[in-house]
């Protein structure tokens, strides 16, 4: 029998792992459907300042191929210095200028069953409010150091119709003989919320994105002069398929800026269509409450809607990714008491001076006039405990044109 020198049996041995490795690595990446952030095989760690990015990404990020330029995004010091995290859950939201702890109608809420103590008020369907979000081709995604991923875009086809009875924005009025007029809110922003700001029957939900509008003074003189702010919050839950994604959030998860503060354009060639991000049923709860973040400000119509969407379990970890890192002025003397003690218990540590960074996610941050601000390691969670529902009244309105709604089950 002929004999192999020891050298041949290493090449041999080498080749064999070699093409092993290589059908591992294929089967890995054949096990997505589509989108570029299920191809990294790194699970719920923080992403690295650098990397991570999908050659998706990667394309968008080059020039000129129609990557949509981001407005210069200046870091708010006020923001950076009021404390304002989620280390606490927003127990110490109590700066005296804002309504976050002093406020009476604040959000978000808990919805009580029907069976509760709580009278919801019915909204008959000539008083129902619609929602039509339309569709973008120029949006960008932003993230800011008060733990928000935020997409803002140029809306088109846009109807979303309020409400108004004799000034009162979304009918809350005691009377219900007076009639409504319906005007036009204009989308500013959608943000996101992990897990959701809201409960319904004492469920929280695995994400909230929640649709800021507003209806112009010129339109209703009776609203302040920054408009009557509308809140129109959706709720998601997990698909029973893992590999399922949901195709809004799917659209904008590889231009999240992944390090504290930043902004990144969409190309023009994606579409952000509202449909993608609203049920086809649109029962809704109806409230008075406040923006879910300092400082809290109260006067904001709530219409959150009662049948979830659905999200896949990796659209979830992504951004649960983008409130891994966060940016906080450098320095102890900025920082808050309540900041401050989780940094001297070990659970907020330096990760990094944005000075310094060389991600091109944050080419658009401007810290030239500002001190340093650094990076440091967030909650992986932007979501404020439901708040006291009080002697608010709480409408309901069910959709009977289209299936079944989750407040109905």
């Amino acid at each position: 029998m002929r004999m192999f020198s020891p050298h041949i049996w290493s090449i041999a041995l080498l080749l064999l792992v070699l093409n092993r490795g290589l059908v591992i690595a294929q089967s890995t990446a054949s096990s997505s459907t589509g989108a570029p952030y299920l191809q990294d095989s790194g699970g719920d760690a923080p992403p690295a300042p650098t990397g991570r990015r999908s050659s998706t990404l990667a394309d968008a990020q080059s020039e000129p191929k129609g990557k949509t330029v981001c407005p210069k995004l200046s870091v708010d010091r006020s923001e950076l210095e009021r404390g304002f995290t989620y280390l606490e859950g927003g127990l110490d939201w109590d700066n005296s200028t804002w309504s976050c702890t002093s406020g009476v109608l604040q959000s978000p809420i808990n919805f009580p069953s029907l069976e509760s103590n709580i009278s919801y008020g019915q909204v008959v369907p000539q008083k129902a409010a619609t929602f039509t979000l339309g569709t973008a081709n120029i949006s960008l995604v932003r993230t800011t150091s008060a733990y928000r991923v935020q997409v803002e875009a140029d809306w088109s086809g846009t109807n979303v119709s309020i409400p108004v009875c004799g000034g009162n924005v979304g009918c809350f009025n005691k009377n219900q003989s007076v009639p409504a007029e319906f005007y036009n809110a204009t989308i500013q922003k959608i943000h996101f919320h992990i897990p959701s700001d809201h409960f319904i029957y004492g469920v929280q939900y695995p994400l909230e994105a929640q649709v800021i509008m507003t209806i112009s003074q010129d339109d209703l003189s009776t609203c302040p002069s920054k408009g009557c702010q509308i809140g129109l919050g959706v709720l998601f839950t997990l698909f029973d398929d893992a590999e399922k994604i949901n195709p809004f959030l799917d659209s904008i998860i590889p231009y999240i800026p992944y390090s504290g503060a930043g902004c990144i354009g969409l190309p023009t060639t994606v579409t952000l269509d509202g449909a993608d991000l609203l049920p086809s049923n649109t029962s809704y709860f109806t409230y008075r409450g406040s923006f879910t973040a300092p400082p809290c400000t109260e006067g904001l119509t709530w219409y959150v809607l009662a049948t979830p969407m659905k999200v896949g379990q990796q659209q979830v970890i992504a951004f649960q990714n983008a409130m891994a890192q966060i940016q906080r002025p450098c320095g102890e003397g900025r920082i808050s008491k309540a900041s401050k003690k989780k940094a001297d218990s070990g659970k907020r540590h330096l990760l990094q001076s944005s000075k310094s960074n060389n991600n091109n996610n944050n080419d658009n941050i401007d810290t030239s006039s500002n001190d340093a601000v650094c990076v440091v390691t967030g909650t992986r969670s932007n979501n404020r405990p439901v708040q006291p529902l009080g002697t608010r009244i709480v409408n309901f309105f069910r959709d009977d044109t289209n299936g079944t709604d989750a407040a109905s089950t």
